[in-house]
Parts: structure tokens; C-alpha cells; sequence
């Protein structure tokens, strides 16, 4: 069994697998790391043993508790000192991240994330999927890919692309394809696998907006990286800032206090789509991690890849703007050792 490490004396078990009901590469069971349990830890964004920066309290969002019956309540958000990413303590076991992920943003998800953050409607859920947010991130992801030369691109998989409706059509013949927890109809010319080992090697692999939902990010990268040549990624852009009140005890007690009724929680919650948290009360709902230009470039040693890095704003569902960070993990030693011209 592999293991990758996480506190000095703890150790996560995660499948070496990535398929549909697995490519989160999630934990067994979910846990949360106390305070004071170690001076020093492992980054779970770049696995470089670090003393944190800063400290931040916070609380898991009750709808998350609700949706995908998580026990705990309480967790902390760590920096890291090195790569200046930033991770929550508790991470989600895989029948959590199923039960999340497997009718996403369906009938059941919206009803309860409505319950408790009364701005999720049933229209900002369909703004996700609006013909004019989908044509400009998806020209966003061409105009990065084009401008790094990446245009000789016969096979292309999106993992955790949803409909596949991101995916740049390259050529006529270009074979594109979708790993993903639901089983949504997926858009035309575009073919749903359940496993990488399905496909051997493809071109170019999309893995955007992915990376900061999963328990090992580093491990998702090791696992895509030797079956393409290109790997995209594009994750939200910044960590939550350090303040008094984030670092509070009193505040994350009020916080957990409020997160017992949905009417009380609803005040204290505003959509972040995609943005660092402004609230002072700071919630875990489905972003684990966070990055800066810096953590890619340690993601991309770490990995021995070439990378190609920037940011840009992407339209957001309540109509607004979020900074996110693309780039293209470009791997020059194939899975056989053969190293790319």
C-alpha cells in the first residue's frame, strides 16, 4: 500500500488509481490535525516538511455536514512556508467526495446548499452552465494553450470535466474525452472513460478547477503526468489573509455556533465563486487547498516539468470576476523513460 505523508508520526492511505470514482485520491476516512498535535508538518500541497506560517480557525460548512454527512465541525487553515500555498486540516473521505461530487450542483445539492446560504438559487446553479460563461473561460483555456504552443493536440481527456463543454475542439479528428463523478449526458463529440488506464497516453489532459478540491494534489499530478505530454491546470488564485479575527478562537466558537441554524449561518454567507474568502468568519465547503504562482512552481520541481504560468479573470456565476491561475505542466520524460523531443 502506498501512503503519503502528512503530520511526522500520522500517515494517509490514498489509491494509486485515478477513475471516475476515485480521481479525488481522497482518504479512507476524513480526520482533522489539532492544534498543538505537532511543531512541524507536511505540506499537503508540495510534501515539504514545514513549521506553518499562520494559522487561520474555521469552521466546516453546515451544508457540507448535511450533504455528505461529515461528523466534524471544526479545522484550521495552514500556509505553507515554502511553496505559499495554503490547505484546510480536514480533508473528506472518498464516500464523502462521492456523495458530493456525483449529482454536482443536481436537485438534492441545490436544495440544501440553499437551505443554508440563501443566495445559491436555483438560477445562480444554472449560471454555471449559461452559453456566454462557458464560450469566454473556455476561449480563456485556448488563448493560454495557443500562445504556449500547444496546438498539435489529436487526444485530449478532461478529468472532472463535467460535460466536457470546456474542451477546445484542436482538430476535426481530435478524440476528446471526460473523466467525471456524474454521469451527466455529455456534450457531442465527447466520450466518458472511467479510467486513465483506459486511454494509455493522450496529448494534452485538462485538470481545471480540480486541484484545490483534492486531499493530495502533488499525488494527482504524479499519477496524470505520465500519460501526457500537456497538463493544464487552472485553479483560484490566492490564499485567505491572516487576520485577529481569523486567527480567533472566539471567532471560530461564534462561527460554529451559527453554523447550528440555517437563518443565522444565511446572514454570514456570500458567494465567493472561485474568489479568496473576504468574510472574516472563514468556512471549509469544497476548496481544500489554495495557490499562488510560487506553489505551482514548486508543484512543477517537485514533478521535474517545465512550467508555463499566469494569471487571468474568468466570468463568474453572480456576474462578477475571479483571478485564476493557468498552467501548463509540460512533461519531458514520458512513462516509458523516453524522453519528448
Amino acid at each position: 500500500m502506498q501512503f503519503y505523508l502528512l503530520p511526522k508520526c500520522r500517515q494517509e492511505p490514498h489509491a494509486r488509481v485515478i477513475n471516475k470514482n476515485s480521481w479525488f485520491r481522497q482518504t479512507n476516512l476524513a480526520f482533522h490535525m489539532p492544534m498543538g498535535y505537532f511543531n512541524c508538518m507536511r505540506c499537503r500541497i508540495c510534501s515539504t516538511e514545514i513549521v506553518p506560517n499562520e494559522v487561520l480557525r474555521a469552521v466546516i460548512s453546515p451544508w457540507i455536514r448535511e450533504l455528505s454527512n461529515v461528523k466534524g465541525r471544526l479545522t484550521n487553515l495552514y500556509t505553507c512556508s515554502n511553496c505559499e500555498g495554503g490547505f484546510f486540516s480536514v480533508v473528506y473521505s472518498e464516500e464523502q467526495m462521492e456523495t458530493l461530487y456525483r449529482d454536482y450542483r443536481g436537485v438534492q445539492y441545490t436544495q440544501i446548499r440553499n437551505k443554508w446560504e440563501k443566495w445559491y438559487s436555483l438560477n445562480y446553479n444554472q449560471a454555471h452552465e449559461s452559453e456566454s460563461l462557458v464560450a469566454k473561460r473556455k476561449s480563456v483555456l485556448e488563448e493560454f494553450l495557443e500562445l504556449n504552443g500547444v496546438n498539435e493536440v489529436y487526444s485530449v481527456l478532461d478529468v472532472g470535466g463535467d460535460l466536457g463543454q470546456y474542451i477546445p475542439l484542436f482538430y476535426s479528428n481530435t478524440r476528446r474525452y471526460v473523466i467525471d463523478y456524474s454521469d451527466r449526458k455529455l456534450v457531442k463529440g465527447v466520450d466518458r472513460v472511467s479510467s486513465l488506464d483506459e486511454l494509455q497516453k493522450v496529448d494534452l489532459i485538462i485538470y481545471a478547477h480540480v486541484l484545490e478540491h483534492v486531499a493530495n494534489p502533488l499525488g494527482n499530478l504524479l499519477d496524470l503526468l505520465p500519460r501526457t505530454r500537456y497538463l493544464y491546470v487552472e485553479v483560484p488564485f490566492g490564499v485567505p489573509n491572516p487576520s485577529v479575527l481569523r486567527k480567533s478562537r472566539v471567532t471560530q466558537m461564534i462561527a460554529l455556533a451559527l453554523s447550528y441554524w440555517p437563518k443565522a449561518w444565511s446572514q454570514f454567507s456570500k458567494p465567493s465563486a472561485g474568489r479568496v474568502q473576504a468574510a472574516q468568519i472563514l468556512r471549509q465547503s469544497e476548496h481544500l487547498n489554495f495557490f499562488t504562482e510560487r506553489t505551482l512552481m514548486e508543484l512543477a520541481k517537485v514533478t521535474s516539468c517545465e512550467l508555463k504560468v499566469s494569471t487571468n479573470r474568468i466570468p463568474t456565476p453572480d456576474g462578477s470576476v475571479a483571478t485564476v491561475l493557468q498552467a501548463l505542466f509540460i512533461n519531458k520524460i514520458g512513462s516509458t523513460g523516453h524522453q519528448y523531443e
